[in-house]
């Protein structure tokens, strides 16, 4: 993922730190977002080629709600959700990762 940029939008620290060193190690340029508001001024800002999607979001939206937004204005970027659901419905996600994260 050489010069790549990603986002990590999550309101928990650890997983942004760890989803950053793992996406920082493979050559990602990485920037996170705690709300939904900090990730759509980046994705104004930015052409990011990833974004990673915490499902509940202390701001009260969900990032199945951002993912589906996002992907009307930016539909070549990839989008992952993560979510302690085994069954999250309504997203359109590219992928799915189940927390707790190890």
């Amino acid at each position: 993922m050489e010069g790549k940029l990603a986002l990590i939008v999550s309101t928990d620290i650890s997983i942004q730190n760890l989803l950053a060193d793992i996406l920082s190690a493979e050559g990602c340029e990485v920037q996170t977002a705690e709300t939904v508001a900090e990730a759509s001024s980046l994705l104004e800002d930015f052409n990011f080629d990833l974004m990673t999607v915490n499902q509940k979001l202390n701001d009260g939206n969900l990032g199945s709600d951002l993912i589906n937004e996002t992907k009307k204005s930016h539909p070549e970027m990839k989008t992952i959700l993560l979510s302690s659901n085994p069954r999250p419905s309504n997203f359109n996600a590219d992928g799915f990762m189940m927390k707790p994260l190890k």
